[in-house]
């Protein structure tokens, strides 16, 4: 990312291995995502979905609403084991897994995942994001509590994630949070999701005002 506002996002060049060693040794409690091509934004399948189809990302939430009705009714004929009808978390991770477009972003806890995916398929130059998982969580908590949550320790829980998965406009923020079903693919590249609460708008736009209130209206 670009630097911005002191630092919260900025940009570091990686030119050697031993760089890259001596940066993630500092990253302790931070989780990333490799991308192959460093020029993308973070975006989720959703919002590229609704920007490649000519579409108004304001709709989201209507067209998010249909995608996981849709999954529900065909999904029943392949899977015998099926998430609570409420419980959305674990739905749309199913649907992620499947290749269905989610407002859910893949992360890792380890870096060594992230880097494979960024150079794996990368032609150019690539990148891997990397987010301070405590910041967010800090962050995102001092909003909610502005926002009325009475338990701090409910923030981030999956009780937490479906609330703010079915209401999808509360105020922009993101979420980082393990589905309670960790899959094979999960599992294996330590995954969990990061979530934008605010669902008509972009996920770099719920990120940038998770750790920079002065920006909200």
């Amino acid at each position: 990312m670009n630097k911005h506002n002191n630092n919260i996002f900025c940009e570091y060049t990686i030119k050697s291995w031993e760089d890259c060693s001596r940066l993630f040794k500092y990253l302790t409690n931070w989780v990333f995502r490799g991308q192959a091509n460093s020029s993308w934004p973070l975006q989720t399948t959703l919002e590229r979905g609704v920007k490649i189809n000519n579409s108004d990302i304001r709709n989201i939430p209507k067209i998010e609403k249909t995608i996981i009705e849709k999954f529900k009714r065909s999904i029943s004929n392949y899977i015998e084991k099926l998430p609570d009808k409420d419980d959305t978390l674990e739905w749309i991770s199913l649907m992620q897994h499947h290749g269905a477009p989610t407002r859910l972003l893949d992360f890792s806890y380890s870096y060594y995942v992230a880097l494979y995916f960024s150079i794996e398929q990368a032609l150019q130059e690539s990148a891997v994001f990397c987010l301070n998982k405590d910041l967010l969580h800090n962050e995102g908590l001092k909003t909610e509590k502005w926002r009325g949550l009475e338990d701090d320790f409910s923030f981030g829980t999956r009780k937490h994630c479906n609330s703010v998965l079915n209401e999808q406009t509360l105020s922009p923020l993101v979420m980082l949070v393990e589905p309670y079903n960790l899959h094979e693919r999960l599992s294996k590249q330590q995954g969990l999701f990061a979530i934008p609460f605010e669902g008509h708008q972009s996920f770099e736009y719920n990120l940038s005002l998770t750790v920079n209130k002065s920006q909200k209206n």
